[in-house]
Formats: structure tokens, C-alpha cells, sequence
């Protein structure tokens, strides 16, 4: 059984899309909370503890500015905890701020998690054709990070070799020796991308009638993985879609669920959001079996 990255790239941009609109649909502090934890339980899952670290670090300055101090400069709400300068710091705006904040953060998981899935070929395959520029500058855009941070480290031995070794250097040195490495990685990176442009223009990218190779072919399987993508989330997008999510923060906080049509929604979200988590576990244990 193939695992949930192997399946078609339209499978998967359609599972990051649906995850992406439920999970901003609404600031409503049950969907909020169950598309995070969803999203760091798959991403602890594929990357293990680098993805905890590098959410902890977005995530602390994300919750310092949303609950100790956008509520100090906004005041909405009855419920007042204390004040400050006579100006009240009240329950409403700090839960508020808390679940965007929440809401934010799950967001920036499914996007972690995603690049798990749609690489730059599937990217391209998605988008070739529709908006090449904008799917190749994306592309691009997308590596470039990692590139980057691995051409900073490159450069850094680089002038360990030529005895420029921070730790033997002052403050002042060090500085100067990383604004150096800043300024040789940029050019790199620049010189490189306008290599890559000059390259994929020369092949005929973006025009009309060029065609393209790709070795992805929408199979069966990708058929009935569509079709249970589209039963577990239909319904949770038509009750967010329409409304169904709101919550009342202000003057009150009112969070409540509904009747039946919101928990059904919630259920139903959930087990989209494991869908893929469910299929790489079942296909890693088959491999293990067979070997």
C-alpha cells in the first residue's frame, strides 16, 4: 500500500486545500484546537522532533504578542481581569487573541506538513500550465530556503578553512564575518536562480504548445482516496462555509455546539485530518510484515 505523499499530486493539493480552508473558516476555539493538534500530531509523526522545534519557535513570539500584548492595547470585552492606567485587560480579548493565535499556528503546521507531500515536480505539474511564471517563481521559492541555509553552512567551512573560525574571533569580527557569508550566499543564490530562469526559458517554458514529461498518472487508487477525501469533508466545508463555526467573543463569550449539524462537522473533520496519518501507519506496517 503506498503511502499518502505517493498518492497523485491533485489528491494532495486537495487534501492541503480542504485542511487549510477548514482550519481558517472560522475563529472558533474546537476547530482551532483540532486542526493544531492534528497538525503537530501527522508532523511530529513525519519529521519527529525537528518539527516540534521549529514550531516552539514561531510559536512563542506568536503567543507573547497575542496574549500578553495585543491585550494590553485592546480592551474589548465585560469581563475585566485587571487594569493598567485605568485601561481594563479583559477575559473576552485574551481568549480571542488565544485562539487566533491557535488558529495561526495550526495553519503554519499544515503548511509544514504539506511540503511533506507536494514537492517542486508536483508543483510545477499543478500549476505548468495554468500560471507558469507564478508556479515556477513558487517553486523556486520553495527551495529556496533549504538551499539556502545549506549553502550558509557551506560557506561557514569554507572560511573555517581558511582559519576564519568564529569562536576564535571577537564580537565585532564575528559579525563582520557573518554579514560576509550573508552577502556570498545572497549572490549564490541570486546567480543561481537567474541561471535556472535563463535554462528553463531557453527549454520552452511557459509557452502554449510546449508539452511535458511527468510520470504522474491518476489511477484507481487516487480515485477512491478523492472519494473519501470528498465524504469526510464535504459536509465539515458546507457547515464552516456557511457560518456554522461562528462563535461570539464580545461583549460575552458564548462557545457552544449547536445541536448534532456542528458536532457531525467536528467528528467528520477530524477523522479528514487523519486520513493521511491513518495511511502511512497501515502502509508502513505492511512493509514491515512483508520484510
Amino acid at each position: 500500500m503506498q503511502k499518502f505523499k505517493d498518492y497523485h499530486p491533485v489528491v494532495n493539493f486537495i487534501y492541503i486545500l480542504i485542511a487549510l480552508i477548514l482550519s481558517m473558516c472560522a475563529i472558533n476555539p474546537y476547530t482551532a484546537g483540532l486542526s493544531l493538534s492534528l497538525a503537530l500530531v501527522y508532523g511530529g509523526y513525519l519529521y519527529r522532533g525537528k518539527f516540534f522545534k521549529g514550531m516552539a519557535v514561531l510559536a512563542i513570539p506568536i503567543l507573547v504578542s497575542s496574549l500578553l500584548i495585543i491585550p494590553l492595547f485592546s480592551h474589548n470585552g465585560v469581563t475585566a481581569l485587571f487594569y493598567i492606567n485605568d485601561l481594563p485587560v479583559t477575559l473576552e480579548m485574551i481568549f480571542f487573541d488565544g485562539v487566533t493565535a491557535c488558529m495561526v499556528l495550526g495553519v503554519i503546521a499544515w503548511f509544514y506538513v504539506a511540503s511533506s507531500m507536494i514537492d517542486t515536480e508536483k508543483f510545477l505539474y499543478l500549476f505548468g500550465r495554468i500560471l507558469p511564471t507564478v508556479a515556477l517563481v513558487l517553486s523556486m521559492a520553495l527551495r529556496m530556503l533549504p538551499l539556502f541555509v545549506k549553502r550558509y553552512k557551506e560557506v561557514g567551512d569554507a572560511q573555517k578553512g581558511l582559519g576564519r573560525d568564529p569562536k576564535d574571533m571577537s564580537l565585532w569580527a564575528r559579525s563582520r564575518l557573518a554579514v560576509k557569508k550573508l552577502s556570498i550566499v545572497v549572490s549564490w543564490s541570486l546567480e543561481n536562480s537567474m541561471n535556472t530562469t535563463i535554462s528553463m526559458e531557453s527549454r520552452g517554458y511557459g509557452l502554449k504548445k510546449r508539452t511535458s514529461a511527468h510520470l504522474f498518472k491518476f489511477g484507481r487508487s487516487d480515485g477512491r482516496m478523492g472519494l473519501i477525501l470528498a465524504v469526510l469533508g464535504a459536509y465539515p466545508l458546507v457547515v464552516g462555509l456557511g457560518g456554522g463555526f461562528q462563535v461570539q467573543y464580545f461583549p460575552e463569550i458564548h462557545v457552544k455546539l449547536e445541536g448534532e449539524r456542528q458536532l457531525l462537522a467536528l467528528i467528520l473533520m477530524g477523522f479528514f485530518f487523519l486520513v493521511p496519518m491513518i495511511v502511512d501507519v497501515i502502509a508502513e506496517e505492511k512493509e514491515r510484515r512483508a520484510s
